[in-house]
């Protein structure tokens, strides 16, 4: 083993991976300025990092992951760690899995790729008149052909409907999805690059913005004179005849 590698969260060494014992998760959701939260959740089956297994474990306690990862100005919070009970995909058998979950805030995406978290090099966001770009750099992990029981996914929630999204990433209205086994992963070369683009967040009130509301108080106020002509129109029908 040559030292430590990123596999997606830059937690475990090379050997844990070589053993193929886990499955990570990333949404990114981003605001318009460009900053936003990623919500991370990795998971693993207990025993693979038992003491006699001579591997180094994930971090699982919120101190680690502040540890690991509370750099660049990013804040950790909402973290969670919990058991539950799964088919070990190599026996088959029901075992304990770990599951780890925490928020990563950032102000810009450049800071969330100083985490290392997802394999990340490098993040970047663009407003341009056309609508957002966010692009993502990855240095995957080429030693993990043949693992295809474990998974990584990418997810990036835009301010905007998604326009476009680099293969083999999926469209569902505002979020952009890619996917792989781990063995698909380990063929993505030494470098790869996630882009999206979206449409700009659409100002409160909808789509025609300030517009809407201009229609409905000039609705409004139609309809507050036609009252008033009414009620006035009502009172001289009924005032009484003059002597």
């Amino acid at each position: 083993m040559k030292g430590r590698i990123v596999l997606l969260i830059s937690l475990l060494a090379l050997g844990l991976f070589l053993f193929g014992c886990i499955n990570y998760e990333q949404t990114l959701k981003l605001q318009g300025t460009g900053g936003g939260v990623a919500n991370i959740h990795y998971w693993y089956v207990t025993a693979t990092f038992s003491p006699d297994s001579g591997l180094t474990p994930p971090a699982s306690t919120e101190a680690d992951v502040k540890k690991e990862y509370e750099k660049g100005g990013v804040k950790i919070a909402n973290f969670k760690t919990e058991t539950k009970k799964d088919k070990d995909p190599t026996s088959g058998e029901q075992v304990d899995w770990t599951h780890v979950y925490f928020d990563v805030n950032f102000d810009n995406a450049s800071q969330f790729a100083q985490t290392t978290l997802g394999d990340a090099k490098e993040c970047k966001w663009e407003d341009t008149k056309d609508g957002y770009v966010f692009t993502e750099k990855i240095t995957p992990n080429t030693q993990m052909s043949g693992q295809t029981s474990y998974h990584v996914t990418y997810s990036v929630v835009m301010p905007g409907k998604v326009k476009t999204a680099s293969d083999p990433g999926k469209i569902d209205g505002s979020k952009a999805t890619w996917t792989w086994d781990l063995d698909s992963y380990s063929k993505l070369g030494t470098e790869f690059t996630m882009t999206c683009t979206s449409e700009k967040a659409a100002p409160v009130g909808g789509g025609m913005g300030i517009w809407l509301w201009v229609i409905i108080g000039v609705v409004v106020i139609v309809i507050i004179i036609v009252i008033i002509i009414i009620v006035v129109m009502a009172g001289k029908k009924k005032a009484p005849a003059a002597k």
